[in-house]
């Protein structure tokens, strides 16, 4: 755990916690950083926010029930102190989030993402979802999710079809005009889990079912 990390005390959520920008950031590049011991999802940062100053979370939901289940959330929240101004300029940031192969859990992929965040005026987010390479590169476009209030766009959540357990993330935050008042104060990404999809529960049903069915017709023909 690098130099910021904390767990929060007195609720659910335990946070992950560094800076960026400013004299001397803490946020370290280029290694998985856990959300806290108890969780299975890690992140990497590749790239730091390039523009403005402020803190990164990576935070924990235990939503009920206790333990790892398909109602916990994982958030990326970046802070920006102060706001990210129209004079500061397009701020990218990216980072792979997985689910760490290593930690016994039934939920191997993630279902969901989505992108909030605080804007005013003319300013927007935009969170581009990729897949990746086994090397971590990404390699498919998945989605783009677009929070432009001032534009009345507001393409906030992203169900994934396919079982990833690993994805890239692009995330891109516009201060706007100074003219219409554009400014950031901050934006969060969440993350949800599932297991592989409803096929292996129905396939174990159908097999189930079709033994039943052989049961029957072995016992009939032994009564023939």
């Amino acid at each position: 755990m690098v130099a910021g990390a904390s767990l929060l005390s007195g609720g659910e959520a335990k946070a992950f916690n560094c800076t960026f920008g400013g004299a001397s950031p803490t946020c370290t590049t280029g290694v998985w950083h856990p959300s806290n011991p108890a969780s299975d999802k890690l992140v990497k940062f590749l790239t730091l926010p390039t523009k403005g100053v402020g803190d990164i979370e990576f935070q924990y939901y235990d939503n009920p029930p206790p333990g790892l289940s398909v109602s916990d959330q994982w958030q990326v929240d970046v802070d920006f102190t102060p706001d990210l101004m129209p004079a500061d300029g397009v701020s990218t940031f990216d980072y792979l989030i997985k689910i760490d192969p290593t930690v016994p859990h039934p939920f191997d992929v993630f279902k969901d993402v989505s992108l909030s965040g605080g804007v005013i005026g003319d300013a927007k987010i935009t969170k581009e979802i990729w897949s990746t390479n086994p090397g971590g590169t990404k390699k498919d476009l998945l989605h783009t999710l677009i929070y432009d209030p001032f534009n009345m766009v507001y393409d906030l959540h992203y169900d994934l079809a396919v079982g990833l357990s690993e994805l890239y993330i692009l995330d891109t935050a516009t201060p706007g005009t100074v003219g219409n008042g554009g400014m950031i104060n901050s934006y969060q990404n969440t993350f949800t889990q599932q297991v592989p999809g409803p096929l292996p529960i129905l396939g174990a049903g159908a097999a189930f079912g079709y033994t039943r069915k052989l049961r029957r017709r072995v016992k009939a023909m032994r009564l023939a």
